[in-house]
């Protein structure tokens, strides 16, 4: 599902999830295509697209917990417990 569709049908805190990771992707996007094309901005650099990978895996953590919690498979208590691994 597209995000602009996704807006329109996720519960609010899977919208709020899901809208961190797709800016967090398109920023993350824009940063390796400029350093690809060798016009980097200011304090970007590879090791900076490393620290925004990271974060965003972490937000991506977030989203999918969020959503287990809306489908009911996992509780707002269960938050940070590797047991549905």
């Amino acid at each position: 599902m597209r995000h602009t569709e996704a807006q329109m049908v996720l519960p609010d805190g899977v919208l709020a999830a899901a809208s961190t990771v797709n800016r967090g992707l398109g920023d993350l996007y824009g940063l390796l295509k400029r350093l690809d094309g060798g016009v980097g901005e200011q304090g970007e650099s590879v090791a900076a697209a490393r620290e925004d990978t990271r974060r965003l895996w972490d937000a991506l953590w977030r989203m999918r917990h969020v959503m287990r919690i809306d489908l009911g498979i996992t509780t707002p208590a269960e938050e940070g417990q590797s047991s549905d691994e």
